[in-house]
């Protein structure tokens, strides 16, 4: 194999090295191989230190498919560690990662892991209609990819499409039935719908698929919440907590379940913590709202219900809350409109879901 001498300056993107320094074969486009350690990939060109210690560039397009195929695996690897929260890095690194999955597309374009692991950094920027597209790819040429289906769910669900998000989580359980993950989801959606038994069911196989998984606990929780169950909702938030003490959900949830409970305090120490842990949590201010109101703090009542309308101008719960705070400081016209509001956004909401869930 002829190889060319150049070395370029390294990159702080996509090529910092986190990979093991093992040397491989390489082989060219004429059958020729070659033992080298992967220095980096840099532009139209692969650095390679040959042994003894001699750096060399070699152009990419005379590389065999197999080592087409390394390079794209070893890109994603890298940016799979770039938000992983190695010791390595400060902080997750979505950028980076994006970097260096496009590093992996742009070798070897049909690499359906490389356009979900994409998919899936985009995700974590916000970036949902990028996500959902790299999802569809990643789909598009490997239509047995269970994680992809899974996470293209989770923009459907997000974007009120339970029929699609219902279908997607169904069809990566079908083809990855150890899949805890798909499980939850899909438990939510039954959630959503009503269907609590069937919810439960699947948050009780996550949960017997992956003993730690957190959000497993708190979709079983609202199973057992909604069904009446509340001690052991709680049991299931208190474990979630336990596995992951910053969700800010299960701190929520089982505020709302000791408000079942007539635990006031229980619920205002929950729900300050869910707001610390998320100050947009519009359902936590609503819950400690409440718990305010039965204590008869019809200032903190507002306060709290102001918040959760502003972060939430649908909550029905908590004009109807503020509502009574109103009514109990004598402000009828006040009391009158925020009760109004809220049946107004009931009965909407009512209309939603009759819309949303036409049935399996």
């Amino acid at each position: 194999m002829k190889l060319r001498l150049g070395l370029s300056v390294l990159s702080v993107l996509c090529i910092l090295s986190l990979r093991p320094t093992l040397a491989r074969e390489w082989t060219d486009s004429g059958n020729r191989k070659a033992e080298a350690e992967l220095v980096r990939v840099d532009g139209a060109s692969v650095v390679l230190k040959k042994p003894g210690g001699k750096v060399v560039s070699v152009p990419l397009s005379t590389l065999s498919k197999a080592d087409h195929q390394f390079l794209a695996e070893d890109a994603v690897r890298q940016g799979k560690l770039a938000f992983e929260k190695l010791p390595a890095f400060e902080k997750e690194d979505f950028d980076l990662a994006v970097t260096c999955f496009n590093e992996a597309i742009r070798i070897k374009l049909d690499y359906a892991d490389a356009y979900f692991n994409r998919g899936k950094a985009y995700s974590f920027k916000g970036m949902s209609d990028k996500a959902f597209a790299d999802y569809n790819e990643a789909i598009r040429l490997d239509p047995k990819h269970a994680k992809a289906h899974n996470n293209r769910g989770n923009i459907y669900f997000d974007t009120g499409e339970y029929d699609k998000s219902f279908a997607d989580y169904n069809e990566a359980i079908r083809l990855d039935p150890k899949f805890a993950m798909a499980y939850a989801n899909r438990g939510n959606i039954y959630f959503n719908k009503g269907e609590y038994d069937k919810s439960f069911a699947d948050c009780t196989e996550a949960i017997r698929l992956d003993p730690k998984l957190a959000l497993a606990y708190i979709g079983r929780g609202m199973a057992h919440h909604y069904k009446g169950g509340f001690d052991k909702a709680i049991e299931d938030y208190t474990e979630a907590i336990r596995l992951d003490p910053k969700l800010a959900n299960a701190y929520n949830n089982r505020g709302s379940a000791y408000l079942n409970k007539d635990e006031y305090d229980k619920v205002i120490s929950d729900c300050t913590e869910a707001i610390r842990l998320d100050p947009k949590h519009a359902g936590a201010y609503t819950n400690r709202g409440t718990a305010y109101l039965y204590k008869g703090e019809y200032d903190k009542v507002i306060s709290d219900c102001n918040e959760a309308i502003r972060l939430d101008p649908k909550n029905d719960i908590a004009y109807a809350s503020r509502g009574v705070a109103y009514q109990k400081r004598g402000e009828r016209d006040k009391a009158a409109a925020a009760f109004a509001e809220a049946k107004r956004l009931r009965l909407e909401k009512s209309k939603e879901r009759s819309r949303s869930y036409p049935g399996e």
